[in-house]
């Protein structure tokens, strides 16, 4: 009898050992299949080097002279870091308005210039799979978002003009 008991309790050992080794398993497959499926950056995913032009149509010519090459580019209403200002293009404002006509005409304002920001910085960039433009810290942004963001301590708002990945 006590062989028998014996030879039960390594039974049991062995079957409760295995549910938890099936349990660990399914644990990380479960967390491996979270992270791939979701619209989110892989924890140990390499980030790309990436190229976004901002585009702003008007902003006041005091804010478009306070940006420099270097300045950090950031979202105004996440926080997130897009990276430094590589090249600063500014150009007469661009406004919208109709004409004695009926017609719309472009024009510009006095004291308002456009701006075209080249912005170089680390972020998940879509290879199709995310079927987005780029990621930066878990936010997905594209070409033609509208959006508010800080250049230097220029506060702007404007459109993602071109993201591409940078060699």
């Amino acid at each position: 009898m006590a062989v028998s008991n014996s030879k039960r309790a390594v039974r049991r050992i062995g079957i409760i050992e295995a549910i938890t080794v099936l349990l660990i398993i399914s644990a990380f497959a479960g967390v491996w299949h979270k992270y791939s499926q979701a619209r989110s950056v892989m924890p140990l995913s390499k980030p790309d080097n990436i190229q976004m032009i901002f585009y702003c149509e008007e902003v006041p010519e005091v804010s478009a002279s306070q940006i420099t090459k270097g300045d950090l580019v950031k979202d105004s209403d996440k926080g997130v870091e897009f990276g430094h200002v590589v090249d600063i293009k500014v150009d007469k404002s661009v406004s919208y308005g109709a004409s004695s006509k009926g017609e719309y005409v472009q024009s510009s304002k006095p004291g308002f210039a456009s701006v075209y920001l080249t912005v170089s910085g680390k972020g998940l960039y879509s290879n199709g799979r995310l079927k987005t433009g780029v990621t930066f810290d878990n936010t997905d942004y594209w070409v033609g978002k509208f959006m508010s963001f800080r250049a230097g301590n220029s506060a702007l708002y404007g459109s993602i003009y071109d993201i591409g990945k940078r060699e």
